[in-house]
């Protein structure tokens, strides 16, 4: 089970809150259109509550819990959104409670085994367990996606921790003893602006080991090599992340 001290967001959720993508809306309707019923939905891993906030459009309630308090301090309130740091793996819901049981971009973090039994101890009959990822962006625009595919494949990718492994594919190597159901393909989009885009991969735990190390060069010759290929710095260009899914029924 990880711990607090062992959360890589724990410092810098105000720029997590700030700077990450927001989830769509419609991966929210599409995952209570699975659901037997709209009361409860449990977010685990919620970090500062971009899903929560979604989630709470579709849902009567939510519970939104996060190992890190830094990041549920940061979390925007809502009067159906209950949030409370606790791991993933000790759920506070109750029993048969929950018609939804998700982690968004959070997964990789937890002791799956125990999370999975916890998620059968919250839910109700017929409910629906999702694994949410986005992976890795792209730009629209040929020059400047090719100079951001070259950082993070071949000059920050050795600074990830060995778990990302499981964003970039999508969480398909992970046990999913779940009757597994297939979304339609959901991407997060944003137009940013260079800084914008800055901003976010500055959020990125490879970023603090990357600087822990004594490397910021990369990083810097990066930034200003994307800065000239992209031109007005002011001048929003269409960033895609692809969303995948692992989604099953949980049947009692």
């Amino acid at each position: 089970m990880s711990t607090e001290a062992d959360n890589p967001f724990s410092q810098g959720a105000e720029n997590y809150a700030k700077h990450r993508p927001k989830y769509p809306i419609e991966l929210a309707k599409v995952l209570a259109s699975l659901c037997p019923s709209n009361e409860l939905a449990v977010e685990v891993g919620c970090g500062t509550g971009q899903f929560s906030h979604c989630l709470v459009c579709q849902f009567e309630k939510v519970l939104a819990t996060d190992l890190s308090i830094e990041q549920i301090k940061q979390a925007a309130p809502h009067p159906n959104i209950t949030f409370k740091s606790e791991p993933a793996e000790q759920i506070s819901a109750r029993d048969n409670s929950a018609s939804l049981v998700v982690a968004a971009q959070a997964a990789h973090w937890f002791d799956l085994n125990k999370f999975y039994i916890e998620a059968k101890r919250i839910a109700i009959d017929q409910a629906i367990v999702a694994l949410l990822s986005y992976g890795v962006l792209n730009i629209k625009g040929e020059a400047a996606d090719e100079r951001f595919q070259k950082f993070y494949w071949q000059e920050i990718h050795k600074f990830w921790a060995p778990d990302r492994k499981h964003v970039e594919t999508g969480y398909k190597e992970f046990e999913f003893p779940f009757n597994e159901l297939v979304l339609p393909p959901v991407n997060i989009i944003c137009e940013w602006n260079f800084n914008q885009l800055i901003d976010y991969i500055n959020t990125w735990s490879s970023m603090k080991t990357l600087s822990e190390a004594g490397n910021m060069q990369i990083f810097n010759i990066f930034h200003e090599e994307l800065k000239e290929i992209w031109g007005d710095i002011e001048t929003s260009k269409t960033i895609t992340w692809p969303i995948s899914s692992r989604v099953g029924k949980i049947e009692l």
